[in-house]
């Protein structure tokens, strides 16, 4: 969770680095009080200086974008920074006219005149800078917070995973061959940083250890373990990606730990998926208001897409049922 988190802060940061005029081809907002001193504005450029962070962008949500998604946000953001080049454009003239008045103004008030002039340009480029800022941030939004539900989604497996391996309390020879599996795909994972790839190593390393490492029997157990712990531990994300207030939080990880340890005493799968079914409709009746159950909902129903190598074994898209 930290590092989805941590995605989506750099998506963001990218974001105001866009939309603040940062290398985008139209005059940053000093750029108009340096004409008054003299200096020559500068022409706006024929290529899209702002295409290497648009892209770099892209990268850091490729988590949750379509090829489609894509293409619709690198249009959106090209046509913004279009408009911005085009204001450039359109008002080249009259910056340069300005400049040269400035260099053979002959009096104060001609001075004053022409630095009221300049204060309304500078005025309008604020505005479109505003605008500008609005704009992508609007397209965006969606696309950030379906990468972090989607990172979110991810490290709840991955948890879940961790946890149903250790809870199977091998020996210590199987031990030491399932944490060499792991501990190579961790590497692998680490140079990724992307929590759909990570998640994919994963799984695979799973697959690997439950067909190589575990008896008949301690893979069937895994795999209830695993289904178990995927539920609940989607659940404990889904809450703490909403991030509700302490209170509700408290409630409804109570309702959690209080299943949980029903789950454990169940004496089979059926009895185990009453119980977490009968958790799910408590927190959402209550303990969310009606838009937060919604956003509960959404969050436990959808999968993480372009993860692949699930355990064989079992389906994972419904924990807690064969």
């Amino acid at each position: 969770m930290r590092m989805q988190k941590a995605s989506s802060v750099v998506a963001l940061a990218l974001l105001c680095g866009l939309a603040g005029g940062q290398d985008s081809g139209s005059a940053p907002p000093g750029e108009v009080d340096r004409l008054s001193a003299g200096g020559r504005p500068q022409s706006a450029p024929a290529s899209q200086p702002w295409a290497a962070a648009r892209d770099k962008l892209l990268e850091q949500l490729s988590l949750s974008l379509t090829p489609e998604q894509q293409a619709q946000l690198r249009q959106l953001v090209d046509a913004q920074y279009q408009a911005a080049e085009n204001w450039i454009r359109q008002h080249q003239k009259e910056l340069d006219d300005l400049r040269a008045q400035l260099a053979g103004a002959a009096s104060d008030d001609q001075r004053t005149a022409l630095g009221e002039k300049l204060a309304k340009l500078q005025a309008q480029q604020r505005e479109l800078s505003q605008k500008l800022h609005q704009a992508i941030g609007e397209a965006i939004r969606p696309f950030v917070e379906q990468a972090r539900q989607e990172g979110a989604r991810a490290y709840a497996e991955l948890v879940a995973r961790a946890h149903a391996l250790l809870r199977l309390n091998l020996p210590a020879e199987q031990k030491t061959r399932y944490e060499k599996i792991l501990k190579d795909a961790g590497a692998r994972s680490e140079q990724t940083k992307n929590p759909k790839e990570m998640l994919g190593i994963m799984r695979a390393a799973h697959q690997e250890v439950r067909d190589k490492v575990l008896t008949k029997e301690q893979a069937e157990r895994f795999d209830r373990l695993l289904a178990r712990e995927i539920e609940f531990q989607r659940m404990r994300y889904a809450l703490q990606f909403m991030e509700l207030p302490r209170e509700q939080n408290a409630r409804a990880e109570k309702i959690l730990r209080d299943a949980y340890t029903r789950t454990e005493q169940a004496k089979d799968v059926h009895e185990e998926s009453a119980i977490q079914r009968a958790a799910r409709q408590e927190i959402r009746q209550n303990v969310l208001t009606g838009e937060q159950a919604e956003k509960f909902e959404k969050f436990l129903t959808r999968e993480v897409h372009g993860a692949q190598s699930q355990p064989a074994g079992r389906s994972e898209s419904a924990p807690g049922s064969h």
